[in-house]
């Protein structure tokens, strides 16, 4: 409601020295739902005459659903006790206002509430779509069970401060829905928390494009948390309290995936596993509780991917902080607390790593059980550098790896300072048996102008490749 405050005069344009307030009464809503004991009644908000009721508040629903089909329509709840017994449908430019309203969906095996629209790309403008202020409960042994599903919503659905407990699914973006906003949602022991997915082909135009996920919760999620499948590209995820699931983020093949300053936790097979895609960016989260044999970010197939400013948290044993498969981007700035490992043998990075810095992060573990630093095979042309290592069994392995720069990391109480294959690799701990092959262009390009230490078998020597020849200086 506008409010503002307006000086008063007298007829003659002369100021009285006071003021008056004024206010905007909103439009009204078009229906108001409520109970009248077991009958649910629409009053029309306008003219004030109830023009719907039945005992039944699907039939209340899907007939102003059918009055008002592909217009625009906001229907408010007054606060009470509802149970929903089939599937409500709604066309684009439904506001549902929940109010606080409970929604009993136990009965369903099925959609509860769909908002739906065109099945391609839109170019003329759309109303906003929005639920908002609902509490629903369900019965999540009933797997086709679905409490919020957006189809093809082509301009601005919104879900927001929506709580729910033991639905088999909470909300589904399916098809072309741009810029959707799923904000201050809560969800406790559903199967699966959000899914975006295709419909009804596949591609873009079949896709949920942008979707923000924010200021969200749920825990206990007996499947995955949140799922992005097909072409659902640009999705953020922020500010969230992710808990318990088998892949609390799983992103089937996404591009331009955000998962910013969220908290994630007790994954039972990753907390975020990510496929063929580019521009990943996990940035600012926690990423703890890990146990047994998980892993917190699992990972293959991207070009510029930042991994930047995250906590990984390991309470188990056999865990892996990050594994990649052809990883490619940055891992930078980030803290990694492996002092509480049960046991087995655990990863700070793992995998195939390919053209990436790794700097300026921070590690602390335990002698006590075997830690990797980095075990990375067949990985090439990455700089390790600036990293500061503590209390672990071993820095860095990899076999069959080239052309990578290892220097200037601090590593205090670590058992086994191994590295990669010294030929093809600059290392700048250890001391040289033989002189690297320069007639490798990528070996004279990483060992130009940078000191090593060789050992010819007699002698010690600081020795610096200039482009043409080696350059020696004996030790003493």
């Amino acid at each position: 409601m506008e409010k503002g405050y307006i000086n008063l005069y007298d007829k003659w344009g002369n100021s009285l020295g006071a003021t008056k307030e004024w206010q905007r009464v909103p439009d009204a809503f078009d229906y108001i739902i409520f109970k009248d004991g077991d009958v649910v009644k629409a009053k029309n908000g306008r003219m004030g005459r109830i023009e719907f009721k039945n005992t039944q508040l699907h039939n209340v629903l899907n007939s102003i659903a059918s009055l008002y089909n592909n217009k625009p329509v906001a229907i408010t709840f007054k606060p009470d006790d509802y149970t929903l017994n089939s599937k409500v449908t709604f066309k684009v430019g439904v506001q549902l206002y929940g109010n606080g309203s409970t929604i009993d969906i136990s009965a369903l095996n099925d959609v509860a509430f769909e908002m739906s629209g065109e099945t391609a790309t839109p170019s003329d403008p759309h109303p906003i779509t929005k639920i908002e202020g609902f509490v629903i409960t369900g019965d999540r042994t009933k797997t086709n069970q679905v409490a919020v599903q957006a189809v093809h919503i082509p301009r601005a659905v919104v879900i927001r401060d929506i709580r729910l407990q033991n639905v088999a699914t909470a909300i589904k973006i399916l098809g072309w829905c741009y810029t959707a906003l799923v904000d201050k949602v809560h969800a406790g022991k559903v199967n699966d928390f959000i899914i975006l997915d295709e419909y009804g082909g596949t591609g873009y135009n079949y896709s949920p494009i942008g979707t923000i996920i924010r200021d969200c919760e749920f825990t206990s999620a007996q499947n995955n948390g949140i799922s992005i499948y097909g072409q659902s590209d640009n999705v953020v995820i922020k500010n969230c309290w992710l808990e318990g699931a088998k892949y609390v983020i799983y992103n089937e093949k996404s591009w331009g995936v955000k998962i910013i300053g969220n908290d994630i936790t007790l994954p039972s097979v990753s907390a975020i596993y990510s496929g063929g895609a580019n521009g990943l960016q996990i940035i600012g989260n926690t990423i703890s509780g890990l146990g047994d044999g998980t892993k917190g970010l699992e990972c293959g197939g991207y070009v510029n991917t930042q991994i930047e400013g995250n906590t990984f948290i390991a309470s188990g044993a056999d865990v892996t902080a990050i594994s990649g498969s052809y990883l490619i981007g940055r891992v930078v700035g980030n803290r990694f607390k492996f002092d509480n490992v049960a046991g087995g043998t655990n990863y700070i990075l793992q995998g195939v790593i390919l053209y990436s810095t790794i700097a300026d992060n921070y590690v602390v573990g335990t002698t006590s059980h075997t830690i990797y630093f980095m075990n990375t095979p067949y990985s090439t042309y990455n700089t390790v550098t600036g990293n500061t290592v503590r209390s672990l069994t071993n820095f860095i392995k990899g076999s069959d790896s080239k052309y990578n720069l290892v220097a200037n990391n601090i590593t205090k109480n670590v058992t086994t300072l191994d590295s990669f294959d010294q030929t093809y690799n600059y290392i700048d701990y250890i001391t040289y048996t033989t002189l690297p092959d320069t007639s490798d262009p990528d070996v004279d390009i990483l060992f130009r102008n940078r000191p090593i230490h060789y050992y010819d078998g007699a002698n010690y020597y600081l020795a610096v490749w200039d482009g043409s020849i080696w350059r020696k200086v004996q030790l003493t």
